[in-house]
């Protein structure tokens, strides 16, 4: 204990110091006490070890590992505390590696190589998974939506089956990318990529010029991407492309429809970090509601309904989402938009995963099987194992048991990886607040709570409390602004005051 007292001692100091035999335990003790806190196990030992260096706040033993190269100053410790595995092992990589060389099977597949298919997505994306195609007859409009066919590659209690359920998303952070699927595979024989030939399961619907749905079927195919497109380029051609302009022109139909069964407009823009090589922090908001967005979650959503509604209707055991009536449905009639959003999200019910068909009241629909993402969730690439299993043997892969066992095993990593998303981006806007302090920022009052109020602060859509000022009245959906007096990333603390309201 006592010599590696001193080496803390003198790395803290700066002094160069060769590690003692009791090295990996000294570090050891440091990482639980990082991780863990109070709740430490070794929490006892932790605080001897400390205080005979002097150093008296367990918060220190992170620093102390930043200080000892062990971590970085940015380190993600809920990837460690939650055990989330961040790389691929040997094993994992070799398996994708000798799937990417295999020419994918094309027996009893549809061509559909004359479509003309593209995908939209980001300008950094190299998993496209889904792509969509269209075709304007004089009475009707044929749709294509076109899944890469990840079932038929990655099977079932293989290395990779498993590594994908032990970390069943992809997981996007600012400075680090976690696939689902290594990149071998993810990137190279299952993407969609421009001018390759490709395996899909795809929804081929009919629909009236009005857009009401004819009839529709899935499909094991082959196509060919045209173009992989980004929102920004599909944007910028909706009225000079006729295809782009007809897509989103359904888009707007099958939303009117959805809206007119009940379901629930509450997007906001997705709040987005940069942090670039130098270790500045930006920020941006990425709106929802453009047209390439809103055509490829109308579309992405038509999949998944339709995905449940053929497992419900041939009787296939799949996991649904369901969600039930909300509470109560607020009036958006004379109330700012962003107050509408967080007082309506406040009185909807959690999303429920569910071998049993029901109603998704949030999207206005009477059956939801998430399957549209098979490279980078891996419920929707369970659920497309069973619709392709049905589609080439009209059975099954798993029965309703299984399905269960799965569910019970991956949601809650699944909420692991939610929360781990949640607050890293919490992480880096409380890093940002942290390099600006005394800066002023717009918020909105959101409640009256005893001594203080909360707000949203509308640069990045995140909730704060701040103390009320003697004498002074805020109303629920007011603009204000608050100054940042304090923010802490590590502590996860941040101080604001009232510093005045926002003139209209």
């Amino acid at each position: 204990m006592a010599k590696g007292s001193e080496w803390i001692r003198n790395v803290m100091a700066g002094r160069p110091a060769q590690g003692p035999e009791v090295k990996d335990y000294v570090i050891g003790v440091l990482k639980d006490l990082a991780l863990h806190g109070k709740d430490s196990s070794l929490i006892n030992e932790g605080k001897e070890l400390l205080a005979r260096a002097g150093i008296a706040r367990i918060e220190e033993s992170r620093n102390i590992l930043v200080k000892l190269r062990i971590w970085d100053e940015d380190e993600n410790l809920d990837l460690i505390r939650f055990n989330i595995p961040s790389k691929f092992t040997e094993e994992e990589r070799q398996e994708a590696t000798s799937l990417a060389l295999i020419t994918p099977s094309q027996e009893g597949l549809e061509d559909l190589t004359h479509l003309d298919v593209v995908t939209i997505d980001g300008p950094l994306t190299r998993d496209f998974d889904d792509a969509l195609s269209i075709r304007v007859n004089e009475e009707t409009i044929e749709l294509g939506i076109h899944i890469a066919d990840v079932a038929s590659i990655v099977r079932p209690e293989t290395n990779l089956d498993k590594s994908a359920a032990s970390k069943p998303s992809s997981l996007y952070l600012p400075r680090r990318q976690i696939p689902m699927i290594p990149p071998e595979l993810s990137e190279n024989i299952l993407s969609l990529k421009k001018g390759a030939e490709r395996n899909s399961i795809s929804l081929l619907c009919r629909f009236t010029k009005a857009g009401e749905l004819i009839d529709y079927r899935f499909t094991l195919a082959r196509i060919q991407v045209r173009e992989n497109l980004t929102y920004s380029e599909v944007n910028g051609s909706i009225e000079a492309d006729p295809s782009i302009s007809e897509m989103f022109r359904l888009a707007r139909l099958l939303r009117q429809r959805r809206e007119e069964r009940g379901a629930l407009n509450l997007s906001l823009p997705e709040v987005q970090v940069i942090v670039d090589e130098q270790g500045n922090i930006s920020t941006f908001q990425l709106d929802q509601n453009t047209p390439s967005r809103m055509i490829v979650a109308e579309f992405m959503i038509l999949y998944n309904w339709l995905a449940g509604r053929f497992c419900r209707d041939n009787e296939i055991p799949a996991l649904y989402r369901t969600q039930a009536e909300p509470s109560e449905r607020l009036s958006q009639d004379g109330m700012d938009y962003l107050l509408y959003v967080f007082l309506q999200r406040r009185r909807i019910y959690p999303l429920l995963l569910d071998t049993s068909p029901g109603p998704h009241s949030g999207l206005g629909l009477d059956a939801y099987a998430q399957v549209s993402s098979p490279i980078r969730r891996y419920l929707d690439l369970v659920v497309q194992r069973q619709i392709r299993e049905f589609l080439v043997s009209g059975s099954p892969l798993y029965d309703e048991k299984q399905l269960e066992k799965i569910r019970m095993v991956v949601e809650p990593i699944l909420r692991v990886l939610a929360r781990i998303k949640r607050n890293r981006l919490r992480y880096w806007i409380l890093k940002l607040l942290s390099k600006n302090v005394g800066k002023r920022y717009k918020a909105m009052v959101l409640d009256d709570i005893r001594s203080k109020y909360r707000i949203v602060l509308t640069d990045f859509l995140m909730t704060a409390d701040i103390k009320k000022v003697e004498g002074l009245l805020l109303g629920q959906g007011q603009y204000i602004w608050v100054e940042v007096k304090k923010a802490d990333p590590w502590g996860d603390t941040l101080v604001l005051e009232y510093a005045g309201r926002v003139e209209e």
